[in-house]
Parts: structure tokens; sequence; C-alpha cells
């Protein structure tokens, strides 16, 4: 029996544990759980007996990699442990990479990442109300300080000055962002008249996406990055985004065939051996990746690929 080290930390991060947790759970030190987590100690059957136990797992599940480990447990048919329940969500393929991402870049597991959703979803949503808020203070302010320049303007709209009138169109836009605002109008759903007027598209933009996307320019974020296309806005209303691409090209070395084993599932960055992934050669790290792609799937997709080109050709 020995123990997979990845699979070992992850167990204990789903149930969720510290080291210091599992330690008094399993009666096994935390410096020697610590070690073999980053496998610098071999257990032995008994250490091996004393964490399965803790965690609720076989022994021989923690000999498992993690993937595998995963595949297992879904296939099981024993009952769910009271109090946990199973999501079954399907995702497309640009949010499982972002899954990957945020648990490589910021070692948060995918767990965890699901078990915090809808709190920082709800942050995020109501501090969207308070940074329109912000912006629409700004806009009333301005407003006031511009309508009492209106005033010493002649009423006859042909004066060189007669631009100034249009604040009727800031006035009547601010109100219709106000009662926006307090009716808790997250997506910008109700907004029409001068908004819709003056280029708002609720098919390509909404508010909670302008304030993300002002949120990430603030911080200056490089690891995030939104579609700026026309079609930036999902069927839901999210905006498209993608996590850590820029590291995703470093690790694949902008490769083709690397980055469709990661993108399609084929290969997890978390089981991608650290010596590779720390290389500075990235020839090595790039071929073990990509060789997940089997000849005959190349082939098949290159077929694919070749077929649709061909419909375009003259």
């Amino acid at each position: 029996m020995h123990i997979e080290p990845d699979t070992l930390r992850k167990l204990r991060e789903r149930s969720p544990m510290s080291q210091d947790d599992l330690s008094q759970a399993s009666g096994i030190g935390k410096k020697t759980i610590g070690e073999i987590e980053r496998a610098k100690r071999k257990p032995n059957a008994n250490t091996i007996k004393c964490l399965a136990k803790a965690l609720k797992v076989t022994p021989q599940d923690l000999g498992k990699m993690w993937q595998d480990f995963l595949t297992k447990e879904a296939s099981s048919d024993k009952p769910e442990m009271l109090g946990n329940r199973k999501l079954a969500e399907f995702v497309d393929g640009d949010t499982h990479v972002n899954y990957m991402m945020v648990e490589a870049r910021y070692g948060i597991p995918r767990k965890i990442q699901i078990e915090m959703a809808p709190l920082l979803m709800a942050l995020a949503l109501e501090k969207s109300l308070v940074w329109r808020q912000e912006q629409l203070d700004v806009i009333d302010e301005a407003s006031e300080i511009i309508g009492k320049a209106e005033k010493n303007i002649s009423a006859d709209y042909g004066t060189h000055l007669s631009f100034i009138h249009s604040i009727t169109n800031i006035v009547n836009g601010a109100s219709e962002e106000q009662v926006s605002i307090e009716k808790r109008d997250f997506f910008g759903r109700i907004l029409d008249g001068e908004t819709l007027e003056f280029g708002y598209d609720q098919d390509k933009h909404n508010p909670f996406a302008d304030y993300l996307q002002s949120t990430v320019k603030q911080v200056a974020l490089k690891d995030i990055e939104f579609d700026t296309l026309d079609i930036g806005i999902s069927m839901n209303g999210m905006p498209r985004y993608e996590i850590g691409s820029a590291y995703l090209e470093r690790l694949t070395n902008k490769d083709h065939w690397a980055r469709y084993a990661i993108t399609h599932g084929l290969v997890k960055i978390s089981n991608i051996p650290k010596k590779l992934r720390n290389k500075e050669n990235h020839s090595e790290r790039v071929k073990w990746i990509a060789d997940h792609v089997s000849p005959e799937k190349r082939k098949e997709i290159e077929d694919e690929t070749k077929s649709f080109l061909k419909q375009f050709s003259i």
C-alpha cells in the first residue's frame, strides 16, 4: 500500500480539514502528514490505515490518482454521507478550464470554489449596486453644475452654447438608472428610453458585467481577461471571461495539441509532474502534455478541420 500525495491533500481539503485537524482525527503527526503530502515521506501501513479512517475512505483509495478516485466515487452506489448533496450541472469547456486555472494559480480546489460561489456571487451583485450608485452620484453632481450654467444660456437654441441643453438627456438617463438600482435590477433588464437610445445593447452589455470589468481594470489583474467582442455576454447574461490565459500559454508554449489536451480535459494541470511544471526547457513538458492526445484523435480533428474549411474554398 502507498499514498498518492495529491489525493491525500485533496481529500483532506475536501473534508474540509487542516493538517492540524487531520492530525487530531487520525493520531498521525502534523509534520508527518505534511511530508507525505509533499512526497517527502513514504508512510507505513498503519499510518495509511489511520489516515484513511479519518478521511472516511479505504486505504486503497489513498493510493489512487485523484482523477481515478473521482471516477470510482462517481460510479459508486454507496449512499451519500448525511448532509452532503451532489451537484450535477453541465458547464462549457471554457468554464471547466477556468476552474482548473483557479486551482492552479491560487491553490483553491474545485470543491471549495463551488462551495464559495454563492457567497462570492451575492457579494459581487450587492457591490455592483453600490458601484452603480457611486457612478450615478458623480453624474448627478455634474448635472447640477451644468444645470446652473444652463439657466444663464438663452432658451433660444440658436446660441453657440446650445449644446448645453442636452443635459435633459443626462437627467432622464440618470433617472432611469436610479429606478433600476432601487429595484435591484442587477442586469439592466428594465433600462430603456435614453439608455437604449444612446447605444446600450442588453444583448452585449449589462450593469453587472460592466461592474466586473471595471473591477478587473481597477486592480490591474493580468490573469483575468474579458471577451470584449460583440458576443461578450453569454445566454445567461454573464460576461464571458478567461482566467490564467497567459499562464496557459506559458505552460503549453502555445503548442496546439498541448493546449487541446488541457482545455478538453485530457490533462489536469494539477497532474502535470512538478519537475515538468517548473522546467524552463518547455519541450519536455509540452511533449508530455501533447502526448495525451492520441494519434487517432489528432487525425479525427484534422479531418474535421479540413472538411470544415473545404466548405469555404472557392
